[in-house]
């Protein structure tokens, strides 16, 4: 084998990057592995008791609807935020009256929410963070 001038052969200097190469994707196969928590709905489904026959009401409900919640929170749209609101069928029905401020602050707060654009976009990016904080602790 012929020696270069640094004394390694490039048969020498070949097989050691190709181990460095195997060595690299294997760390990358991992950690893919580890960090990838795409799930499909049954998954959520069984993960999360969707299915379950209870009245009690946990956090992790929300990711029982959609998938897209649980698997990529950040990419939760406008339109799909204002679907989980229900802002469709809320806005479909009259104004709730003034009144409604302090007897049903719930149902008059969702109506105006939905109405005022930059109010839901709020509403949406608190939503975002909030399903990324769920997914950390139930991930």
């Amino acid at each position: 084998m012929q020696k270069r001038q640094n004394g390694f052969s490039i048969i020498e200097i070949v097989t050691t990057l190709a181990l460095i190469a195997i060595l690299v994707g294997a760390v990358f196969f991992v950690f893919y592995k580890q960090h990838s928590s795409s799930l499909s709905a049954e998954d959520i489904a069984k993960k999360f008791d969707c299915n379950r026959i209870t009245e009690d009401v946990r956090e992790t409900d929300v990711f029982c609807g959609n998938p897209k919640f649980y698997n990529d929170p950040t990419s939760v749209t406008k339109d799909d935020y204002a679907k989980y609101y229900d802002c469709d069928e809320r806005l479909q029905g009259k104004p709730p009256a003034e009144s409604a401020k302090t007897t049903d602050p719930g149902y008059y707060n969702a109506y105006y929410n939905c109405k005022d654009a930059a109010k839901l976009e709020g509403l949406r990016q608190d939503f975002i963070k909030k399903l990324q904080e769920l997914k950390a602790e139930n991930g």
